[in-house]
């Protein structure tokens, strides 16, 4: 149980990054266009 925790800890952070990242180069396409 734990240790699945701590694999969807890990995925929702690799989720939350790549979300921001993404974001991120949404918000320099707008700003480079």
């Amino acid at each position: 149980m734990h240790a699945y925790r701590h694999q969807a800890f890990g995925i929702t952070y690799a989720f939350s990054l790549f979300f921001s990242s993404i974001r991120g180069n949404m918000m320099y396409d707008v700003v480079y266009y």
